[in-house]
């Protein structure tokens, strides 16, 4: 990852476990929440199916990075705004690496260019 290179991550059907440890992923890095990392995944891979429990694990996570406020920063919410912005001393490319993550999803959402 420092190299920039790409990860795989990869479950038997890659709808579940794999979604789970990504949205864990960004929700950590990003300081996403549940909700607006699930419509990431979900704009990346729309026929994912993450089972219920994990889902529940997932928002208990969600739980405790609230909790973990101030030291962690408020969860960003909106594709309007960044989680990193109010992290105070986030780095900046990892700014540059969210802007592009939310370019990607805007982008996803107004579809082909007819």
């Amino acid at each position: 990852m420092k190299k920039t290179e790409s990860v795989l991550v990869h479950s038997v059907r890659g709808q579940s476990r794999a979604a789970s440890v990504l949205a864990v992923y960004l929700m950590r890095k990003y300081r996403w929440s549940l909700l607006k990392t699930l419509e990431f995944l979900n704009s990346r891979r729309p026929e994912l199916e993450i089972r219920g429990t994990f889902i529940q694990q997932l928002q208990d996570y969600e739980q405790r990075l609230v909790k973990q406020q101030p030291s962690f920063g408020q969860l960003s919410t909106s594709w309007q705004e960044f989680g990193l912005a109010k992290a105070p001393g986030a780095p900046q490319e990892m700014l540059q690496e969210e802007v592009v993550l939310r370019n990607t999803f805007m982008n996803a959402k107004m579809g082909p260019i007819v």
